[in-house]
C-alpha cells in the first residue's frame, strides 16, 4: 500500500435519489436514474466523496451502489456514504403556533467489499427495529407504513415522525455508535425556541450530533460557526442539500466543504479531532491558501543492488512522517530525498558518518531517484556518484535539518549567531541593508586609510628638508661672496649693464623651465582626470549590471551598458587655460631674451675677451640661480606639509566620522531587532536579549596577522594596553542610545592616533616603521584599528534558563522551535530526528504545536520514532519503513516502504505497533477535544 493518505477534497454529503420520498427528479424510472447517475458522474473533479442523504431509506444508496459496483459507473467518486434522514419530534414554540421539525442525519460506515450484506443489516437491524410513530407502536418504520397511516406516502411522511427517543436509543448501541455520524440541520436547530421549554432538547441535540449540516447559497459561515462555539463548538459541512438535477449542473452546483482525510469512515472521523485543520468551508482548495513554493510529489528510486523496491513513493503536500524500526531505512529515504534536491547532508563527525547515505554510498553508486513535483510536467532525474555535500546548499530545492546541527551551532558562538542571523534575515530581508551599509562605510574607511597613510609617507621627509634648506642657505651666502670680478676694457657702467643683462637672461631662462615644468605637471592632472573618469565608468557599469541582474526576470531586463554616466568636472577649463597661459607667457619670455641678446651683443664686440668673461660670469649666476631655486622648492615643500597636514587632519575627521557611522548603524540595527522580540517571543517559553558586542577576537586574530611583536611585546601585554585605551570604551556602547553623544566612545581613536600610542601599546623601541611584518604597511595598521568589530547578538534564554545552562538536548530543542516558528522558506524541510535527547513530555509540550504550525505554509517530511510528532501533530501521511537483509539471490529489496493516512486501521496499527505510547498518542489527540 502506497497512497498520499490524507488529501484536501469535497465532500458531499446531502444528495437526495430520485426514490427519496421528497425530491423534484420527475419521477423513479430508468430514464431518470440514468440522468441522475450521469449527472453524478459530471460533478468537479475535486468532488471524491459523495452521501447519498435519503429520508428514513435506503433503496436509494441501494440503487446507486449498484451502478457503481455492478455497472462500472461513477469512477470519479471515491467513496459513497449511506445517510438515513430522519424527521423527528415535533416542537411549538412559545411565540408561534407552527410546527418545527428537525432534521436528524445518520450517516452509516459500510465495507464496500460487503456493500450488499451492509445495506441488508442496515435494513433489518436498524430501520425495521423503529416504530413509524409513536402512536403506532405496532407498525414498524416503512414507506407502506407511512401510506396506511397517512393516506398516502406524502401525507403518512408529513404528518407523521418516528419517537426521538426510540432512535436516540437505537443510535445508542454500541455497534451502531462505532458505524454511524450524527449530522442535524443547523437552521432548524438554531431556530428552536430558547424558552426553557425547549432549551434543554436543543443542548441535549447538539451535544449527540457529530456535526451541523448548512445549505447556506453563501461560502462565508462564520456567523453560524461563532454561534456553534458559544454552544461549545462543533464542525459545520456545507451542502446545498440537492433533490433536483438543476442543482447538479456544474454552473448551479454548490458544495464549499473540503475536507482532509482518506475517504473513509475513519477519515471522516478525523473533522472530530482536528475541527480546525481537517475540515474547510470555502469555494477554493485550501491547499492553494497555503502559497507552498515548492512540494515534492513523489519519489522513485532504481538500480540500487536489491537496496530499495523501485515503485514510486508518493508524497503528500503536508506533514509526512516516516516510522521504522532502527535501520529500517527512515533515514535513508530523508538522505535520498536531499541529495536529490542538491541539499548536503550533515554530520556531526567527518571522521565517522553518520548519514546512511554516507555509509552506502559504494553499494548506492550510480544508483538513479527520480523526482517529480507537484504543478512539474517532468520528471528530475539524480544519478548517484558518491560526492555528498555536507552542509546546506541555501540554493537547494529542500532543507535538511536535524538535531545533531543544531547542537553542533550551540557551543560555537559564531555559528550560533549566524544560524540565528539567517533565520531572522529570512524573516526580515531589509535587515541585510544594515550590513550593505555597513560594508560601504568600511570601504570607504579604507580608502581614507589609504589617503591618509599616502600623504603621511609624503610628510616624512620633513626634517631632512629642514635640514636641506639651511645647508642651502649657507651654501649660496658663501657663493654671493666669490662673485667673480669682470676683467675687460669695458667702462664701469657698461660692466654693470652687461652684469645686469646677463642675470636677467639666466632669470628668463629659470621662467621659461619653471613654466614648462608646471605646464608638464597641469597636464599630468588632466590626463589623470580623464582616467579616472573611465575607470569610474567602467566600475559603475560592472556594478549597475550586477544590481540589475538582480531583478531581471521580474520587471527589468537590462544591462549596465544601456545606462551612461556623464561626468562633468567643474572649471576644468581652468587648468587647460592655465597651460595656454604658461605657453604665452613662454612665447613673450623667448621675445625678451632676443632683445637681451640684442643688447649684449654691441658689449661684446667691444670686449676683448668677452667669451671667457661672459661664461665666468653666466656660470656663478646660474649657480647662483641654481641655489635660489632649491632654496624656493625646500620652502614650498615645508609649505606644502602644512598643507598635507591639514589635510589629513581633515581626512581623519571624516574616518572618525564614518567610524561613528558604523555604531549608528550597529545601534540602529539593535533597535530593529529589537521591535522582532514580541514575534520571536511568541511561544512564552522563549525569551530573546539582543546585546551589542565588541568581536576581540576578529581585532586580536588581525592584529596577530600583521603585527610583529618581537621579544618581550606578548600578545598578552599588548592585550592589557589596549584594555585602557580600546577595550573599556567600546565595551559601553550596548548602553546608549541614537541620541546619545559618541565622542567618548571614539575618544580612543585620538589616542590611536597620537605619536605615543606605539610605543605605549608595543613598546618604547617600535615606531610605525619598525612595527608591521614585512609586506605590511602604515596603511593595513589603520585598517586594523578601524575595522568593523561591532556585532549585533541575540541571548536565549528557554523556561527562564540561558541557552547555555541547557542540555544538549533542550538547546537543540530552542533552536529547532526558533527555526521552525522564524524561518521564512516555503521550500520542503527535512528533518531527522528533532526528538533527539528529549523526553516525550517535552516533545508533546514543545514541539508538536509548532509543527502544526509550520506544515501550513511548508511541506515537511520527519523521520522519527515519537508517537507525539507523528499523532499529535495530525501527520497527512505516514511512510512506514521495513528492512529484511533477504538472500541477494532472490532479487527482494531489503528495505521498503509502505504509506497511508494516520486514519487508515493498517497505518494506525503499525504506529501503535512500532512507536512506544502510540495508543497513548491517539488517545491524547482526541481528549483534546473531550471525545473520549
Amino acid at each position: 500500500m502506497l497512497n498520499k493518505g490524507s488529501e484536501w477534497s469535497r465532500w458531499d454529503l446531502h444528495i437526495h435519489t430520485p426514490f427519496s420520498i421528497h425530491n423534484s427528479y420527475g419521477g423513479q424510472n430508468e430514464e431518470v436514474w440514468e440522468s441522475f447517475i450521469t449527472h453524478l458522474e459530471g460533478l468537479p473533479r475535486d468532488v471524491d466523496v459523495i452521501g447519498i442523504n435519503d429520508y428514513y431509506f435506503i433503496d436509494g444508496f441501494e440503487k446507486v451502489m449498484e451502478y457503481k459496483m455492478e455497472k462500472n459507473r461513477l469512477q470519479n467518486i471515491k467513496k459513497i456514504f449511506p445517510l438515513l434522514e430522519f424527521r423527528i419530534d415535533t416542537f411549538s414554540s412559545a411565540t408561534e403556533t407552527k410546527l418545527q421539525k428537525i432534521n436528524f442525519h445518520i450517516l452509516f460506515n459500510i465495507n464496500d467489499a460487503d456493500w450488499k450484506n451492509e445495506i441488508r443489516r442496515i435494513k433489518e437491524e436498524f430501520i425495521q427495529q423503529i416504530k413509524v410513530s409513536k402512536f403506532h407502536p405496532t407498525k414498524s418504520l416503512s414507506k407502506q407504513a407511512f401510506t396506511d397511516i397517512g393516506g398516502s406516502l406524502q401525507e403518512g411522511f408529513s404528518q407523521f415522525v418516528p419517537d426521538t427517543d426510540e432512535v436516540l436509543k437505537l443510535i445508542d448501541n454500541e455497534v451502531w455508535r462505532r458505524k454511524a455520524f450524527i449530522l442535524i440541520g443547523y437552521k432548524e436547530w438554531n431556530n428552536l425556541d430558547k424558552g426553557l421549554q425547549v432549551k434543554p432538547y436543543k443542548e441535549m441535540l447538539f451535544e449527540v450530533a457529530d456535526g451541523l449540516f448548512t445549505a447556506s447559497p453563501e461560502v462565508d459561515v462564520s456567523r453560524k460557526e461563532a454561534i456553534l462555539d458559544d454552544f461549545g463548538g462543533n464542525v459545520l459541512i456545507h451542502s446545498a442539500d440537492i433533490h433536483n438535477l438543476n442543482d447538479l449542473k456544474p454552473e448551479n452546483y454548490k458544495c464549499f466543504t473540503w475536507i482532509k482525510a482518506e475517504k473513509t469512515f475513519e477519515g471522516l472521523k478525523q473533522i472530530l479531532f482536528e475541527p480546525k485543520e481537517r475540515i474547510k468551508i470555502q469555494a477554493n482548495n485550501p491547499y492553494y491558501d497555503e502559497q507552498k513554493s515548492v512540494v515534492l510529489d513523489s519519489i522513485q528510486i532504481e538500480s540500487t543492488n536489491n537496496w530499495f523496491d523501485t515503485q514510486p513513493i508518493p508524497l503528500n503536500r503536508g506533514l509526512i512522517s516516516i516510522i521504522g524500526e532502527k535501520g529500517a531505512g527512515k533515514t535513508a529515504l530523508l538522505d535520498l530525498l536531499a541529495i536529490a534536491n542538491e541539499e548536503g547532508i550533515y554530520e556531526p563527525d567527518k571522521s565517522i558518518y553518520y548519514s546512511f547515505i554516507s555509509r552506502a554510498k559504494k553499494e548506492l553508486l550510480n544508483s538513479k531517484v527520480l523526482m517529480n513535483y507537484v504543478g512539474g510536467s517532468e520528471t528530475n532525474t539524480y544519478l548517484l556518484d558518491g560526492y555528498v555535500r555536507n552542509e546546506s546548499n541555501v540554493n537547494a530545492k529542500v532543507r535538511y535539518l536535524s538535531l545533531k546541527e543544531l547542537e553542533g551551532y550551540v557551543d560555537e558562538k559564531d555559528k550560533f549567531q549566524d544560524f540565528i542571523k539567517s533565520i531572522i534575515h529570512s524573516k526580515s530581508p531589509e535587515l541585510d541593508n544594515f550590513a550593505n551599509k555597513i560594508k560601504q562605510e568600511v570601504e570607504i574607511i579604507a580608502k581614507l586609510n589609504y589617503e591618509i597613510a599616502e600623504l603621511e609617507k609624503k610628510t616624512d621627509s620633513f626634517v631632512e628638508i629642514s635640514k636641506a634648506l639651511e645647508n642651502k642657505k649657507i651654501e649660496l651666502a658663501l657663493h654671493e661672496k666669490n662673485e667673480p670680478e669682470i676683467k675687460t676694457n669695458l667702462s664701469a657702467e657698461d660692466v654693470e649693464l652687461y652684469k645686469q643683462l646677463i642675470t636677467q637672461k639666466q632669470l628668463q631662462i629659470a621662467e621659461i623651465q619653471k613654466n614648462t615644468t608646471a605646464s608638464n605637471k597641469i597636464q599630468e592632472i588632466i590626463t589623470w582626470i580623464d582616467k579616472e573618469i573611465e575607470v569610474f565608468k567602467e566600475s559603475f557599469s560592472n556594478r549597475l549590471t550586477s544590481k540589475l541582474i538582480e531583478v531581471n526576470g521580474s520587471q527589468l531586463n537590462y544591462n549596465g551598458d544601456q545606462f551612461k554616466l556623464n561626468i562633468v568636472v567643474e572649471n576644468l577649463e581652468l587648468l587647460k587655460r592655465t597651460i595656454d597661459n604658461l605657453s604665452e607667457s613662454n612665447k613673450n619670455i623667448n621675445e625678451y631674451i632676443t632683445q637681451i641678446n640684442n643688447q649684449i651683443t654691441p658689449l661684446a664686440e667691444k670686449s676683448e675677451n668677452f667669451e671667457k668673461e661672459q661664461q665666468n660670469t653666466v656660470s656663478w649666476i646660474q649657480t647662483k640661480e641654481r641655489l635660489k631655486t632649491e632654496i624656493d622648492s625646500f620652502m614650498n615643500q615645508l609649505a606644502s606639509f602644512e598643507k598635507i597636514k591639514e589635510q589629513i587632519l581633515e581626512l581623519k575627521k571624516q574616518r572618525k566620522n564614518h567610524y561613528k557611522e558604523i555604531i549608528m548603524i550597529k545601534i540602529n540595527q539593535k533597535e530593529k531587532y529589537m521591535r522582532l522580540k514580541s514575534e520571536l517571543e511568541s511561544n512564552n517559553n522563549i525569551t530573546f536579549k539582543v546585546k551589542i558586542e565588541f568581536n576581540k577576537n576578529k581585532f586580536l586574530d588581525k592584529e596577530n596577522a600583521i603585527i610583529n611583536h618581537r621579544v618581550g611585546n606578548s600578545q598578552e601585554k599588548i592585550l592589557e594596553a589596549l584594555q585602557d585605551i580600546i577595550f573599556s570604551k567600546v565595551e559601553q556602547i550596548d548602553n546608549i542610545d541614537l541620541d546619545d553623544n559618541l565622542d567618548s566612545l571614539t575618544s580612543f581613536i585620538d589616542v590611536v592616533e597620537s605619536d605615543s600610542f606605539v610605543k605605549y601599546v608595543f613598546g618604547e623601541k617600535r615606531t610605525k616603521d619598525n612595527l608591521m611584518k614585512s609586506s605590511f604597511t602604515i596603511k593595513d595598521f589603520y585598517n586594523w584599528i578601524f575595522d568593523d568589530y561591532f556585532d549585533v547578538n541575540y541571548f536565549i534564554e528557554f523556561k527562564g534558563k540561558p541557552l547555555e545552562k541547557l542540555s544538549p538536548g533542550q538547546k537543540g530543542l530552542v533552536l529547532m522551535k526558533v527555526f521552525l516558528r522564524l524561518d521564512n522558506s516555503t521550500k520542503p524541510l527535512l528533518i531527522d530526528q528533532p526528538e533527539d535527547n528529549l523526553d516525550n513530555k517535552s516533545v508533546f509540550e514543545d514541539l508538536v504545536e509548532d509543527f502544526r504550525e509550520i506544515k501550513k505554509k511548508r511541506q515537511i517530511i520527519i523521520a522519527t520514532h515519537n508517537p507525539n510528532l507523528v499523532v499529535n501533530t495530525d501527520s497527512e501521511q505516514v511512510i512506514i519503513a521495513k528492512f529484511e537483509d533477504n538472500n541477494d539471490l532472490d532479487n527482494k529489496p531489503k528495505i521498503t516502504y509502505i504509506s497511508g493516512a494516520l486514519e487508515n486501521e493498517q497505518i494506525k496499527s503499525e504506529v501503535c505497533s512500532i512507536l512506544e505510547g502510540g495508543n497513548d498518542a491517539f488517545i491524547r489527540r482526541e481528549k483534546r477535544y473531550s471525545l473520549v
